[in-house]
């Protein structure tokens, strides 16, 4: 197989662009099949996600630009991947199914119902608290018998049905504010206005990028005790494509995580400390 070209970092404008292949009409597009819906544009909406999908000056960057190219490239057709509102992104895959790929995901039993999902990582959620107040080892029901902690949680986010519970549990007792990004979340952090959030390192370092968040090392990451690993990947419509569609475009990002390519992306942008706090005892070596 030959080899696919080295990822530059060059930015996208942010209205939208299309990571569309050198020729839509050549082999790679034949090994897509007769589907048309496998060779129109695909419809893949970004919202800005800390270092997978960055806002700079007006332009796309981070670690899922180049894989969407790559993406292209490998179905022969164009991925039309245009900056939308978080909450707008989620309704197009989950509601109205306009949207044909929804990345970056977590994978739940709920979401398994609107699309078919390929797993890019196994990672560990933790409970980020302020350095300066310490780094407490705590699981579920250790933060839950703490009700003087405060924290903040962001809205629609989900490690799965045992993070879910613990939020709603959290609720039940008054102690959450719910926000509308993690940005805010680490910024309540580090203010002291809460205790505590629950993240992902992948998520709390790319937006600790942010100016006015703060320094990622200004924030103590734990494992949460109590809280099962969590698949990170994409999800392909069940709704938007015809079965053949859906199976070529789940066989060609399982291609790009067997041969490394979701890794080697992320080693790019991510610091080694942060991605073994994310991948925990099963980080991964490179391919």
């Amino acid at each position: 197989m030959e080899a696919d070209p080295p990822f530059s970092a060059t930015r996208r404008h942010a209205v939208g662009w299309v990571a569309a292949c050198a020729a839509t009409t050549g082999a790679p597009a034949a090994a897509a099949g007769r589907d048309t819906a496998a060779c129109r544009p695909l419809r893949m909406p970004l919202s800005p996600a800390g270092a997978l999908v960055q806002l700079r000056e007006e332009h796309l960057d981070g670690v899922l630009p180049d894989l969407v190219e790559l993406l292209s490239r490998r179905l022969g057709c164009p991925v039309d991947a245009r900056l939308t509102p978080r909450a707008r992104q989620v309704k197009m895959f989950f509601e109205t199914h306009e949207a044909d790929i929804f990345w970056p995901a977590v994978r739940h039993p709920r979401r398994d119902l609107a699309g078919r999902f390929c797993s890019f990582f196994k990672g560990v959620v933790h409970l980020v608290t302020r350095a300066d107040t310490g780094a407490p080892t705590i699981d579920t029901a250790g933060l839950l018998a703490r009700r003087e902690w405060l924290g903040a949680m962001v809205s629609g986010y989900t490690f799965g049905p045992v993070y879910d519970d613990l939020v709603r549990a959290l609720s039940l007792q008054h102690r959450l504010t719910m926000v509308r990004d993690p940005s805010t979340a680490l910024r309540m952090v580090a203010a002291g206005r809460v205790q505590f959030t629950v993240l992902n390192p992948l998520t709390a370092y790319g937006e600790s990028l942010e100016a006015d968040v703060g320094q990622y090392n200004r924030f103590a990451l734990n494992p949460l005790g109590g809280l099962p690993l969590y698949e990170g990947g994409a999800y392909i419509s069940r709704h938007s494509m015809p079965a053949t569609a859906q199976d070529r475009v789940l066989a060609v990002l399982e291609s790009m995580v067997a041969e490394g390519h979701i890794l080697r992306a992320m080693r790019r942008v991510y610091p080694a400390p942060v991605l073994r706090q994310e991948f925990g005892a099963d980080t991964p070596t490179p391919v």
